[in-house]
């Protein structure tokens, strides 16, 4: 490679080093703002609202449109999910598939092992007794680890702007906050009085508004999943959606999420308790959870597996628990779980439910309802069946209302799917580090391919000119005077046209050399 050459092709290197090395410093790319410090500035941030409806499995959606038609009214759940999002096959949620796991699972992004939630009840081993969440008086702070959205938003903008009626942990001061809109969990309560505490925060202005509902799960544990009372309860909160919605204007983000399905139990299993063996620490309908005594840590497992070969029902020691679970490293769950297999309840306390859920996450009926519907939602898409999961919704209430998030187990890309496009900007700084580096990627490739071809064009014009001295030396036309040369040129005049080129003035390495940095020169004066 003579000098001029690779002179060019090392100013074309160093240029590419220079546009790399800037693109970290480069704003908005792509239309988004990089932001700095808090969560993404690239967007108009709206309020959000959240309403769960408990044991919402998803394709509950199917059977309200069929009844709200037969009954000649609105179909609220429909308007809902033409004007934004929703999941036809429902979302994923996290194991075990009960009401507080999965519903701090919503307000944290966490898995049950990391934000400590792992049942309807624990083991609080310094008590030394089985403490049951589900008792308000029951229920510590210390429980339940990580940082739900409501301390996000209470530290990083305003505590009086949140809002929230009944969800699992708001009425305790988790992480050293106390929310002061807090409305503790009370059973049997009826629409009217939702409508009026909604009311009075649209009018108060909060910013975050979280409602917890606990229906269908009640009718659908008492009665199936499949029974006419479930459609009874259905229709009244179709009806109940609809007066909560006629409150929530059109400039705020409406999520309407849940923690799990349900199914029909139709088969039973027995599990006598051993004390010589073991200690229940904790036990329901679908779950127990079980230490064995002192010595007896064989004999324990070898009790239980002989009731697994009868079927119904699973056995894990604690380092047997899937992985996928996410669910084992967590000292709240004891040395040895048993989990009911799809259909089957552990008696004596699943003997008078009907319907139940807590099985593996996998099995559809397990799978809840997602919709979502404002001016940073996307409009009339369908999320497919892997799209979204419980575990994102928190990372994505912590955009729309442009937060900082904690560490979570939520996923940037499915944020993205639920996001309408021009609020991508909301997405908060660990969000857009992804995205940067997708877009560093495509201009570092697009560059090398232009130094690429540059090269091979520098390289082509060398191989000419190479060419072309052989046809010089070949001739003799460097070693004689110019008088000479027309002489010894063939006399066709159609080979002396190819060999015009030849005699015309040549720009030598060096020159070429001088006039492209001057060029470059010029170039970069100019811009």
């Amino acid at each position: 490679m003579t000098s001029g050459l690779a002179l060019r092709v090392q100013l074309l290197v160093a240029l590419t080093a220079a546009v790399v090395v800037s693109l970290p410093f480069v704003q908005g790319h792509g239309g988004h703002d990089e932001g700095g410090g808090g969560g993404g500035q690239g967007g108009h941030r709206a309020p959000v609202v959240m309403i769960s409806m408990d044991g919402f499995r998803f394709d509950y959606l199917s059977r309200i449109k069929t009844l709200t038609a037969s009954n000649r009214v609105d179909n609220y759940f429909a308007q809902l999910a033409a004007g934004g999002v929703w999941a036809a096959d429902g979302v994923g949620n996290v194991f075990a598939t009960k009401t507080f796991p999965n519903h701090y699972t919503l307000v944290t992004g966490l898995y049950e092992e990391t934000h400590g939630v792992v049942e309807n009840f624990i083991f609080d081993r310094r008590l030394n007794r089985t403490v049951h969440l589900t008792d308000p008086t029951e229920q510590r702070a210390e429980y339940f680890h990580g940082t739900p959205i409501w301390v996000n938003f209470g530290r990083q903008r305003s505590a009086k702007d949140v809002a929230c009626y009944m969800w699992i942990g708001c009425n305790l001061p988790i992480d050293n906050f106390t929310l002061p809109k807090a409305v503790d969990y009370r059973p049997n309560v009826q629409c009217d009085e939702r409508v009026k505490w909604l009311s009075e925060q649209m009018a108060s202005g909060v910013e975050l508004t979280l409602m917890y509902i606990d229906e269908p799960d009640a009718t659908g544990h008492m009665y199936g999943p499949d029974s006419k009372q479930l459609n009874d309860t259905l229709i009244q909160l179709n009806h109940c959606l609809g007066r909560l919605l006629a409150l929530i204007p059109h400039s705020i983000n409406v999520l309407l999420v849940s923690d799990h399905g349900m199914m029909t139990l139709s088969k039973n299993i027995s599990i006598a308790h051993n004390d010589d063996l073991f200690w229940v620490r904790g036990q329901d309908y679908t779950e127990w959870l079980i230490d064995p005594k002192p010595g007896n840590e064989k004999a324990t497992i070898d009790y239980l597996r002989a009731y697994e070969a009868k079927g119904g029902v699973k056995v894990y020691q604690k380092e047997e628990i899937p992985d996928r679970w996410h669910y084992g490293h967590n000292v709240y769950v004891s040395s040895v779980l048993v989990v009911a297999e799809p259909g089957y309840r552990l008696l004596p306390e699943g003997g008078t439910l009907v319907g139940g859920h807590g099985y593996d996450n996998t099995v559809v009926e397990m799978r809840p309802t997602f919709l979502a519907m404002g001016p940073s939602i996307v409009k009339n898409h369908t999320l497919a069946k892997d799209d979204f999961r419980t575990l994102d919704v928190y990372l994505l209430i912590a955009a729309l209302l442009g937060l900082e998030p904690s560490p979570n187990n939520g996923s940037c890309s499915n944020v993205r799917r639920v996001l309408a496009p021009n609020a991508f900007g909301l997405l908060p700084q660990s969000c857009r580090h992804d995205e940067y580096n997708v877009y560093h990627f495509a201009m570092l490739a697009s560059i090398l391919s232009v130094i690429f071809a540059l090269c091979m064009f520098l390289a082509h014009r060398y191989s000419l000119r190479r060419g072309q001295q052989r046809v010089r030396e070949q001739f003799g036309l460097d070693s004689v005077g110019p008088a000479h040369q027309q002489s010894l040129l063939p006399s066709d005049r159609k080979r002396r046209d190819l060999t015009a080129p030849l005699l015309t003035t040549e720009v030598s390495d060096d020159e070429d050399d001088d006039l492209f940095s001057r060029n470059l020169m010029d170039s970069n004066t100019s811009s």
